[in-house]
């Protein structure tokens, strides 16, 4: 996102935000199911964003890739 960060800064970013979440849930007596229409469409942008972070990490994709998956999520989710 404009050279600001670099992709494994990112990547590990987003796993790490994920990893998160999950155990808050856990910790709270979530069983991992989404309760409504906002949890379901959540879990879809988890699902991206850990499978876009342990891709790169895992050398499945490129630094410009993850950098595309962090501007759509701004985008999409970010201040307006």
């Amino acid at each position: 996102m404009r050279g600001k960060v670099d992709a494994d800064h990112m990547a590990n970013t987003m796993v790490r935000a994920v990893r998160d979440y999950s155990e808050q849930e856990r910790a709270s007596g979530g069983d991992g199911f989404p309760k409504g229409a906002e949890a379901h469409a959540l879990q879809g942008v988890l699902a991206e964003l850990m499978a876009c972070g342990s891709g790169y990490l895992a050398g499945r994709c490129d630094a410009a890739c993850v950098g595309r998956t962090m501007t759509q999520m701004v985008r999409e989710f970010g201040a307006h």
